[in-house]
């Protein structure tokens, strides 16, 4: 995944104090080749103990046919990024069966949680899995989704990062 060409307009989440961070995805909104519509960045090792957040734009969220909303909201896209980043190798059944999952979190058991967001606790839907957890939230303007394994919610202190993208590099 090559660097995001651009400072997006929206707020794109990460942890600064990481020491070891990448670019895990970025793409543009369908159909329009000049909005980001999400920024997933990683933290720590890619194949150990890491963290993904997963910032979306939901700028996918506004298209509309005949005044009717259409499509899956942001929130749902970046909660089913989160199961996709946590489970991406797994068995089509098992993957299957989260990602409906990541779309009825009420009733597939997906639970509130904190997380300190900005320097204060914001509540997350979390679906904790073997392989660790996936977690969404709304903050206002963009959905933040979150992938991780072997690591604590607890452990997590979110912050704006549009200022230190360039400090997240693809992986090799």
């Amino acid at each position: 995944m090559p660097n995001v060409p651009y400072v997006p307009s929206f707020p794109v989440f990460g942890m600064p104090n990481c020491e070891s961070r990448w670019i895990d995805m970025w793409n543009f909104v369908p159909g329009d080749d000049d909005r980001i519509w999400h920024v997933d960045l990683g933290h720590g090792d890619p194949r150990g103990r890491r963290l993904v957040v997963i910032s979306d734009s939901k700028f996918s969220a506004v298209a509309t046919s005949a005044g009717v909303r259409i499509g899956p909201s942001g929130v749902d896209d970046a909660a089913r990024r989160a199961v996709l980043s946590l489970l991406g190798s797994a068995d089509e059944v098992v993957l299957e069966r989260e990602m409906r999952a990541s779309q009825d979190r009420v009733e597939s058991g997906w639970h509130a949680e904190s997380v300190i967001v900005s320097g204060v606790e914001v509540v997350f839907e979390v679906r904790r899995l073997s392989a660790g957890f996936a977690a969404v939230s709304d903050l206002g303007e963009v959905a933040v989704g979150l992938c991780g394994v072997n690591i604590s919610l607890h452990e997590i202190e979110l912050e704006v990062v549009n200022s230190r993208l360039g400090q997240y590099r693809p992986l090799n």
